[in-house]
């Protein structure tokens, strides 16, 4: 199969990935199936409402509107049967990602690509055999995909070739920056923002630093785009937990860095605390008056170089390389990588 064969992509999941990546692959001359177990109807209405405004305003050829108007959403599985690719996009659970992808595979009959796109789970957890392990492979893409540009790509140990190849160009007609990464590097770009997470947690411990300051400290001086702590929240505690946990697992050496942060988080899930903000450090910190910014901003730094020290030097990644998906990601700021 040519990428050039490539005409249908499968979506399954209606959360906030399974309908970036539907808004971004129908927009990619590909006929779309994407498969919602509820709310199907909503989502196709505003899907057609959507249409018919870029064609009323001229925003879409008619050709690309035809083509789009073919692309179909639905409750039914099995309607993914005539995809050429499927991106499996639900719940960071891998008993509910094992079912599914073995569900995909018999209505498929093996002649389909599963991309799922775990943020960590490593296709090779997946309880799979035989063909159907030459056409799995995990796919981490970030959100939104219209400016974060840079795609994670993990193979497992038997995803074939042709599968590695057909998903990577799929990206690349879409001019996405694309990491391959294998089971010792993969998720490389989360797994460096928790070491920078989990090292500034500590930092604020110890600093009797309320964490919204460090945060609001970094973004002021422009440090990094993103808000550290913040993110946690929105991402969601217990996908938090999962995350830290299989990453540990994919990193045992780092186990000692994570875990404080780790109890952190698993407090906040426990007594459903629903900001990362408003739940104590420790009973025992009385937050620090007199706060030296520089010294915030100097210790951002010296961990920043060292955690990217460290995985260049096992060789998981080129420095430039890792650098500029760091930027796209993150929005580090370019003075930190001289």
């Amino acid at each position: 199969m040519l990428t050039d064969e490539i005409k249908w992509i499968g979506i399954v999941g209606g959360g906030k990935i399974g309908t970036e990546l539907f808004n971004h692959f129908s927009g990619n001359n590909y006929k779309i199936v994407w498969y919602c177990r509820s709310n199907y109807n909503e989502k196709l209405k505003k899907w057609h409402r959507r249409l018919e405004r870029k064609r009323k305003n001229n925003l879409i050829s008619p050709t690309d509107y035809d083509l789009q108007k073919q692309s179909i959403i639905t409750n039914s599985i099995y309607e993914l049967k005539p995809c050429n690719i499927i991106f499996e996009a639900i719940y960071e659970n891998l008993d509910k990602k094992n079912i599914l992808i073995n569900e995909i595979s018999a209505i498929t009959n093996n002649k389909a690509i599963i991309a799922s796109t775990s943020s960590s789970i490593h296709p090779g957890f997946f309880n799979v055999s035989g063909n159907q392990s030459q056409q799995i492979l995990g796919t981490h893409v970030f959100y939104p995909m219209q400016i974060h540009k840079v795609v994670e790509i993990i193979p497992g140990e038997k995803t074939s070739d042709l599968s590695l190849e057909l998903v990577k160009n799929i990206f690349i007609k879409s001019e996405f920056k694309i990491l391959v990464q294998n089971k010792s590097n993969c998720f490389l770009i989360n797994r460096f923002l928790l070491d920078l997470q989990s090292e500034m947690f500590q930092y604020c411990v110890k600093n009797h630093i309320s964490l919204k300051i460090v945060e609001d400290k970094l973004l002021q001086e422009n440090l990094i785009d993103l808000a550290i702590f913040t993110m946690i929240d929105s991402v969601g505690h217990e996908i938090m937990l999962t995350s830290i946990k299989n990453y540990i697992q994919l990193s045992p050496d780092n186990e000692d860095l994570y875990t404080s942060f780790l109890n952190f988080i698993q407090e906040l899930d426990e007594n459903h605390v629903s900001s990362i903000f408003n739940y104590p450090v420790s009973q025992d910190i009385h937050l620090n008056a007199k706060i030296d910014g520089n010294s915030i901003i100097e210790y951002f730094k010296k961990k920043y170089v060292l955690s990217l020290q460290n995985y260049v030097k096992k060789g998981f990644i080129k420095k430039d390389l890792f650098n500029q998906a760091l930027t796209e990601v993150l929005g580090i700021n370019k003075d930190l990588q001289n």
